[in-house]
């Protein structure tokens, strides 16, 4: 245990040398843009649920009392994981390889997710994880414990409903195994949902338009990104260590002990693999949970001692774990060893390109930053106290269709340029030597350009500069036109 707490610092000292992943950076500065007065789902477009920007405002209230913002976000993210840890250690007493795992995965090897949503529910499911496996081992925990870990779980289903799946699965296996609904009626099953109605009376007493924004464009962002079940099922060793935990469990269970406790983790595991594959686009970090109780499985699988008269298929079962942890365990150790000598990747050298391009713009300068990738506006605007005129994040919804609700979001765009004047128009372009992961070979100006809104925004800015993948576009009138160039 002390060298898991060891490489858990390691993780915590790694995280605060790197910048913010994308998606916590653009949770943190939308907080900060709620807080300063916008709307969210009017002037700020996200079809998210609200409660993970709101989670995030003490970090940005922290900020204004001299703090850095992301900083004061790692420890708002590590205040919570210690939390949900501390509520969970005396339900894990002869679980240690629950507390060795979740200490593994969520602080030492979080794969670089640290702070986004998939990140906290890993944390805040834990302690309902940790009764479940409690209960099936014949344990009765305290009232209060149960009702703690109902109203964590049911924080977490808010934040992204597709999570209830892995508790309704956990629950469901001793419902049928006993042949009784008494399973669902426990203190922790009706905590959870009572904290999912608490949510839902918040979201539309503070975030009425939400409903409106879903509605809108739901269906089509339900295109974006989409995959096939192959894919979303077997992507990468994101899903496959899901795989690789439930057949260790089926080969191995018989030789284990505390059976019943395996068969939970391995239910939570498969469950949020569910849970990621029925949101339909297949990103790694929707796997982070599925991925971290696979982790969870497959080292209680090593470490569990047998029932009495067990020999040669105990072995069987610890080579097989064994094995299949080093499988899993290599992209995230590659990952944090690299974070932690401090190695750069191309996203870090192409913000670098652009920040060093824009120089000249100070704090609270307006920018609009036009991409489908989210880490290509977030965090530089955050790093740089940048204003991002934009309504939403990025345009994820380039060229999925050419139908109304397409047009309306191109159409947002042009107006957000036209009402917060930019002092700079980024637009991701890379030539063929600059191209990575996610980008586009079409032109995003060809659908800025093609609305009338758009091409008056653009009227006045020409290309002043092309850095780290990016053309920058300035209000000047000299160079490319902006739409005339598309």
């Amino acid at each position: 245990m002390a060298a898991t707490g060891l490489a858990a610092l390691a993780g915590i000292v790694a995280e605060f040398r790197s910048p913010l992943n994308g998606d916590a950076a653009y949770m943190l500065d939308a907080a900060r843009r709620i807080l300063g007065g916008e709307r969210l789902y009017t002037d700020l477009i996200d079809l998210n649920p609200p409660f993970v920007f709101w989670l995030s405002e003490p970090a940005v209230l922290a900020s204004r009392l001299g703090l850095d913002a992301a900083d004061a976000f790692r420890v708002l993210v590590l205040g919570i994981l210690a939390g949900m840890l501390a509520l969970a250690w005396p339900l894990t007493r002869q679980a240690p390889a629950l507390r060795l795992g979740f200490v593994l995965f969520a602080l030492a090897l979080p794969l670089g997710h640290f702070g986004e949503r998939e990140h906290l529910i890993f944390g805040l499911i834990l302690p309902y994880v940790a009764l479940a496996a409690v209960r099936a081992e014949g344990e009765n925990p305290s009232r209060r414990l149960a009702i703690a870990a109902g109203i964590a779980a049911g924080v977490a289903m808010a934040i992204k409903p597709p999570a209830a799946l892995a508790p309704l699965l956990i629950t469901a296996w001793p419902a049928l195994r006993e042949r009784s609904f008494g399973p669902f009626l426990r203190p922790e099953q009706w905590s959870a949902p009572a904290t999912l109605a608490v949510a839902l009376g918040l979201l539309l007493a503070f975030a009425p338009d939400y409903l409106d924004a879903v509605r809108a464009f739901g269906p089509l962002y339900a295109e974006f990104s989409r995959g096939t079940l192959r894919q979303l099922l077997l992507r990468d060793i994101y899903s496959l260590s899901v795989w690789l935990a439930l057949v260790v469990t089926i080969v191995g269970i018989g030789s284990v002990a505390p059976w019943r406790r395996v068969m939970v983790l391995a239910l939570a595991s498969g469950g949020f693999l569910a849970a990621a594959a029925v949101q339909g686009k297949g990103f790694g970090y929707h796997y982070f949970p599925a991925m971290g109780f696979a982790v969870v499985t497959l080292l209680e699988l090593l470490t569990a001692p047998a029932p009495a008269g067990e020999g040669r298929r105990v072995a069987v079962r610890r080579t097989l774990a064994a094995t299949a942890l080093l499988l899993v365990l290599v992209l995230p150790v590659i990952v944090a060893a690299e974070r932690l000598a401090g190695k750069e990747g191309s996203d870090v050298r192409e913000r670098r390109a652009l920040s060093g391009a824009l120089a000249d713009l100070g704090p609270g300068a307006p920018v609009a930053i036009i991409s489908v990738r989210l880490g290509d506006a977030y965090p530089i605007l955050l790093d740089r106290k940048w204003e991002h005129v934009l309504s939403m994040p990025h345009v994820w919804f380039t060229g999925l269709t050419d139908g109304d609700a397409e047009r309306a979001l191109w159409r947002r765009v042009g107006t957000d340029i036209a009402a917060g004047r930019p002092a700079a128009v980024v637009v991701r372009a890379p030539r063929a030597a600059e191209r990575t992961r996610g980008d586009r070979e079409d032109s995003y100006l060809t659908y800025l350009c093609a609305d009338s809104a758009g091409r008056a925004a653009m009227a006045g800015y020409a290309r002043a500069a092309h850095a780290g993948g990016y053309d920058i576009y300035r209000p000047q009138q000299e160079g490319v036109r902006a739409c005339a160039s598309s």
